[in-house]
Protein backbone atom coordinates (compact mmCIF):
# COMPACT_ATOMS: atom_id res chain seq x y z
CA UNK A 1 0.00 0.00 0.00
CA UNK A 2 2.96 2.31 0.53
CA UNK A 3 4.69 1.58 -2.77
CA UNK A 4 4.71 4.45 -5.28
CA UNK A 5 2.58 2.58 -7.83
CA UNK A 6 -0.19 1.78 -5.35
CA UNK A 7 -0.10 5.30 -3.91
CA UNK A 8 -0.33 6.76 -7.42
CA UNK A 9 -3.25 4.45 -8.15
CA UNK A 10 -5.09 5.83 -5.13
CA UNK A 11 -6.03 2.80 -3.01
CA UNK A 12 -9.46 4.23 -2.17
CA UNK A 13 -10.50 3.89 -5.82
CA UNK A 14 -8.93 0.46 -6.16
CA UNK A 15 -10.94 -0.70 -3.15
CA UNK A 16 -14.10 0.72 -4.70
CA UNK A 17 -13.47 -1.18 -7.94
CA UNK A 18 -12.88 -4.46 -6.06
CA UNK A 19 -15.93 -4.03 -3.83
CA UNK A 20 -18.11 -3.15 -6.83
CA UNK A 21 -16.93 -6.22 -8.73
CA UNK A 22 -17.61 -8.47 -5.73
CA UNK A 23 -21.10 -7.04 -5.23
CA UNK A 24 -21.92 -7.34 -8.93
CA UNK A 25 -20.60 -10.91 -9.01
CA UNK A 26 -22.64 -11.85 -5.95
CA UNK A 27 -25.82 -11.14 -7.93
CA UNK A 28 -25.58 -14.68 -9.28
CA UNK A 29 -26.41 -16.10 -5.84
CA UNK A 30 -30.03 -14.88 -5.66
CA UNK A 31 -30.53 -15.81 -9.31
CA UNK A 32 -29.69 -19.42 -8.43
CA UNK A 33 -32.45 -19.71 -5.82
CA UNK A 34 -35.55 -21.58 -6.93
CA UNK A 35 -38.71 -22.98 -5.37
CA UNK A 36 -36.97 -26.29 -4.65
CA UNK A 37 -35.04 -24.70 -1.78
CA UNK A 38 -37.18 -21.69 -0.87
CA UNK A 39 -40.80 -20.58 -0.84
CA UNK A 40 -42.32 -18.63 -3.73
CA UNK A 41 -42.19 -15.43 -1.65
CA UNK A 42 -38.50 -15.96 -0.86
CA UNK A 43 -37.82 -16.67 -4.53
CA UNK A 44 -39.58 -13.43 -5.46
CA UNK A 45 -37.43 -11.53 -2.94
CA UNK A 46 -34.33 -13.13 -4.44
CA UNK A 47 -35.52 -12.09 -7.89
CA UNK A 48 -35.70 -8.46 -6.83
CA UNK A 49 -32.36 -8.62 -5.00
CA UNK A 50 -30.46 -9.29 -8.22
CA UNK A 51 -31.13 -5.89 -9.86
CA UNK A 52 -30.11 -4.18 -6.61
CA UNK A 53 -26.80 -6.06 -6.45
CA UNK A 54 -26.04 -5.57 -10.13
CA UNK A 55 -26.88 -1.85 -10.01
CA UNK A 56 -25.01 -1.12 -6.80
CA UNK A 57 -21.98 -3.13 -7.88
CA UNK A 58 -21.89 -1.30 -11.19
CA UNK A 59 -22.27 2.10 -9.52
CA UNK A 60 -19.46 1.45 -7.05
CA UNK A 61 -16.98 0.07 -9.59
CA UNK A 62 -17.85 2.40 -12.44
CA UNK A 63 -17.96 5.59 -10.40
CA UNK A 64 -14.43 4.87 -9.18
CA UNK A 65 -13.22 4.58 -12.78
CA UNK A 66 -15.17 7.66 -13.81
CA UNK A 67 -13.86 9.67 -10.87
CA UNK A 68 -10.25 8.72 -11.61
CA UNK A 69 -10.63 9.84 -15.23
CA UNK A 70 -12.36 13.04 -14.19
CA UNK A 71 -9.60 13.69 -11.66
CA UNK A 72 -6.90 13.28 -14.33
CA UNK A 73 -8.72 15.68 -16.63
CA UNK A 74 -9.05 18.24 -13.84
CA UNK A 75 -5.33 18.07 -13.10
CA UNK A 76 -3.96 18.11 -16.64
CA UNK A 77 -6.46 20.46 -18.26
CA UNK A 78 -6.18 23.21 -15.67
CA UNK A 79 -5.76 26.46 -17.69
CA UNK A 80 -2.88 27.93 -15.66
CA UNK A 81 -1.05 24.67 -14.94
CA UNK A 82 -1.00 25.54 -11.28
CA UNK A 83 -1.12 22.89 -8.67
CA UNK A 84 -4.66 21.55 -8.46
CA UNK A 85 -5.68 19.73 -5.31
CA UNK A 86 -8.57 17.39 -5.74
CA UNK A 87 -9.56 15.32 -2.74
CA UNK A 88 -11.52 12.11 -2.50
CA UNK A 89 -14.41 14.23 -1.24
CA UNK A 90 -14.41 16.18 -4.53
CA UNK A 91 -14.67 13.10 -6.69
CA UNK A 92 -17.20 11.24 -4.55
CA UNK A 93 -19.95 13.49 -5.96
CA UNK A 94 -20.42 11.45 -9.19
CA UNK A 95 -20.68 8.33 -7.05
CA UNK A 96 -23.40 9.82 -4.86
CA UNK A 97 -25.36 11.17 -7.82
CA UNK A 98 -25.29 7.86 -9.69
CA UNK A 99 -26.06 5.91 -6.52
CA UNK A 100 -29.01 8.20 -5.76
CA UNK A 101 -30.48 7.90 -9.26
CA UNK A 102 -30.17 4.11 -9.23
CA UNK A 103 -31.62 3.91 -5.72
CA UNK A 104 -34.65 6.01 -6.65
CA UNK A 105 -35.43 3.81 -9.66
CA UNK A 106 -34.87 0.60 -7.70
CA UNK A 107 -37.05 1.74 -4.78
CA UNK A 108 -39.87 2.65 -7.17
CA UNK A 109 -39.50 -0.67 -8.99
CA UNK A 110 -39.44 -2.67 -5.75
CA UNK A 111 -42.35 -0.80 -4.17
CA UNK A 112 -44.64 -0.53 -7.19
CA UNK A 113 -44.11 -3.66 -9.22
CA UNK A 114 -41.34 -6.05 -8.10
CA UNK A 115 -40.18 -9.06 -10.04
CA UNK A 116 -42.08 -12.28 -9.27
CA UNK A 117 -40.92 -15.88 -9.31
CA UNK A 118 -43.01 -18.14 -11.55
CA UNK A 119 -42.82 -21.79 -12.50
CA UNK A 120 -43.88 -22.69 -16.02
CA UNK A 121 -44.88 -26.24 -16.92
CA UNK A 122 -44.02 -27.77 -20.26
CA UNK A 123 -46.49 -29.93 -22.20
CA UNK A 124 -45.17 -33.42 -21.39
CA UNK A 125 -47.05 -35.50 -18.79
CA UNK A 126 -46.65 -39.03 -17.47
CA UNK A 127 -49.30 -41.78 -17.40
CA UNK A 128 -50.87 -40.26 -14.28
CA UNK A 129 -51.21 -36.76 -15.72
CA UNK A 130 -48.29 -35.27 -13.79
CA UNK A 131 -46.13 -32.70 -15.55
CA UNK A 132 -42.66 -33.99 -16.33
CA UNK A 133 -40.89 -30.80 -17.30
CA UNK A 134 -40.97 -27.31 -15.91
CA UNK A 135 -38.76 -24.30 -15.46
CA UNK A 136 -38.85 -21.36 -13.12
CA UNK A 137 -37.79 -17.78 -13.64
CA UNK A 138 -38.20 -14.21 -12.50
CA UNK A 139 -40.85 -12.35 -14.45
CA UNK A 140 -42.18 -8.83 -14.81
CA UNK A 141 -45.79 -8.28 -13.79
CA UNK A 142 -46.66 -6.59 -17.07
CA UNK A 143 -45.02 -5.14 -20.16
CA UNK A 144 -45.24 -1.67 -18.59
CA UNK A 145 -42.89 -2.81 -15.83
CA UNK A 146 -40.11 -3.09 -18.40
CA UNK A 147 -39.89 0.70 -18.06
CA UNK A 148 -37.87 0.27 -14.85
CA UNK A 149 -35.27 -1.80 -16.68
CA UNK A 150 -35.17 0.78 -19.46
CA UNK A 151 -34.87 3.65 -16.98
CA UNK A 152 -32.00 1.98 -15.12
CA UNK A 153 -30.30 1.32 -18.45
CA UNK A 154 -30.73 4.93 -19.59
CA UNK A 155 -29.28 6.31 -16.33
CA UNK A 156 -26.26 4.02 -16.44
CA UNK A 157 -25.68 4.34 -20.19
CA UNK A 158 -25.81 8.14 -19.90
CA UNK A 159 -23.07 8.02 -17.30
CA UNK A 160 -21.14 5.60 -19.50
CA UNK A 161 -21.38 8.13 -22.33
CA UNK A 162 -20.06 10.87 -20.02
CA UNK A 163 -17.19 8.59 -19.00
CA UNK A 164 -16.36 7.98 -22.66
CA UNK A 165 -16.22 11.73 -23.21
CA UNK A 166 -13.91 12.08 -20.21
CA UNK A 167 -11.71 9.25 -21.47
CA UNK A 168 -11.58 10.82 -24.94
CA UNK A 169 -10.43 14.11 -23.40
CA UNK A 170 -7.76 12.28 -21.41
CA UNK A 171 -6.47 10.22 -24.33
CA UNK A 172 -3.42 12.40 -24.98
CA UNK A 173 -2.29 12.71 -21.38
Amino acid sequence: RKTPIVRASQPFFLYMICIGAIIMGSAIIPISIDDGIASIEECSLACMLSPWLISYGFVIAFSALFSKTWRINQIFHHPKFRRVTITVKDVIVPFLILLSLNTIVLICWTAISPLKWERFHMGATDDFGRRLQSYGMCTLNSKKDFAYVVLLSIVNLAVLLLANIQAYQARTI
